[in-house]
């Protein structure tokens, strides 16, 4: 799996593996016309009625995680305009001042909207800084995880921003001491993956993963110790998927996780869990994981993940030959992605391609890629994957490639 360190110290891996009362709400005119948003062509018939329903006129939860979530949603959706609008005003509830930052964090990766984001940034900073002098010890894995992700974020928006290098290296070292202490507490070398509470010095058998061990992973963290992210995603999640799914929101983390790593197997099975009919304040969760599911484009990211360029690892369902998704918005660019399934001998347009040369007769996606325009105007590098191999294409606004990934 690729890797991408940003800024972390050696040791420290990030796996490549989001006002008027309306702005309290989640409202979505009709699905938006070709080019002002996604539009996707041969889905599956369950996720039609997933995007179907995320596009309609229904009020969202204020509740801090599901707003964070919308927000992926209104991103996914090719909607920034509404993805801002929800953190317009200041959230209250617990954790609220961290999914703050996080989900700005969100907003200004994938759209490179920086003015929006330095207008709040007063506000993100005083929110977080009352959350670090309340804190106690994290009760869980996923809150102290959540407490690293939101200052690592707090420090990326600040370089993005060009606030002092002193301040913003500050807000880093709190998240790696809140990491590395949650590691101490929490790593379980003899079953490989994270346990879901910490022990606070008692010593306790090992543990069995639940599936809040797969939020920080779903929401973009995946810093960790050497490779021990990639190991917990891979050690945690066999098992939760051989377990009956406890809701909608955990069925997403399954498959987010799934799709971090890549592995077919676990598509499969994660995604035939997803319930694409979900109601209510879990829906961001589900839409943002099934098309991160489909195009490898994470929108949930963290610091250090991905930072320099547009990564594509697509996926399609076994039931599906074909995708076409229009408008997909990912770090300040727009562009459409198309994929069909090939088998037998490959094809003319296929025989230069050096990553085909020993897979004559096998079933591989053939992927097009359009990069439509970016914000700035300026070129984005493209990593288009697959299981065994990755292309690693710059592209200027308007430039479309086509390239066959091998999926043995």
């Amino acid at each position: 799996m690729q890797k991408s360190t940003g800024d972390v110290p050696r040791g420290m891996r990030t796996a490549s593996f989001r006002v008027s009362s309306l702005a309290f709400c989640l409202l979505v005119a009709a699905a938006p016309a070709p080019g002002q948003g996604l539009r996707v062509d041969g889905a599956p018939a369950a996720l039609a009625t997933l995007l179907a329903r995320a596009r309609a006129a229904s009020p969202c939860s204020r509740e801090p995680r599901a707003t964070a979530e919308a927000t992926l949603a209104r991103l996914r959706l090719g909607d920034p305009a509404g993805a801002a609008a929800l953190w317009a005003a200041p959230i209250d509830g617990p954790d609220a001042a961290q999914w703050d930052a996080i989900a700005h964090f969100w907003y200004l990766r994938a759209t490179g909207d920086a003015a929006t984001v330095r207008a709040r940034w007063p506000r993100l900073r005083r929110g977080l800084e009352q959350t670090v002098a309340d804190a106690d010890p994290p009760p869980s894995f996923a809150a102290g995880a959540l407490q690293a992700h939101a200052r690592f974020a707090f420090a990326a928006l600040g370089e993005r921003l060009g606030e002092p290098t002193g301040a913003t290296q500050s807000w880093r070292e709190r998240a790696l001491q809140v990491w590395l202490e949650l590691e101490r507490q929490t790593w379980q070398p003899g079953r490989g993956h994270y346990r879901p509470l910490p022990t606070n010095g008692a010593l306790r058998l090992p543990e069995r993963p639940d599936d809040s061990v797969l939020a920080p992973a779903a929401a973009g963290w995946l810093v960790a110790t050497g490779d021990r992210f990639e190991g917990h995603l891979r050690s945690a999640l066999p098992a939760l998927l051989a377990a009956p799914v406890a809701d909608a929101r955990a069925a997403a983390w399954q498959l987010a996780a799934a799709a971090q790593l890549g592995e077919r197997a676990h598509l499969d099975a994660a995604w035939q869990r997803l319930p694409f009919d979900v109601r209510g304040a879990a829906h961001g969760a589900v839409l943002d994981a099934a098309l991160f599911a489909l195009t490898g484009l994470r929108l949930a990211t963290g610091a250090g993940v991905d930072e320099h360029g547009v990564r594509l690892r697509p996926w399609l369902p076994p039931d599906v030959r074909w995708l076409r998704c229009d408008d997909l918005r990912g770090e300040g660019a727009s562009l459409d992605l198309e994929l069909t399934v090939r088998s037998g001998a490959l094809e003319p347009d296929e025989l230069g391609e050096a990553a085909l040369a020993s897979t004559v007769g096998s079933r591989r996606l053939r992927a097009t890629v359009h990069l439509r325009a970016t914000v700035d105007q300026r070129p984005r590098t493209i990593l288009l994957q697959g299981p065994t191999a990755t292309y690693v294409v710059p592209m200027q606004p308007g430039d479309r490639i086509t390239r066959s990934l091998p999926c043995p």
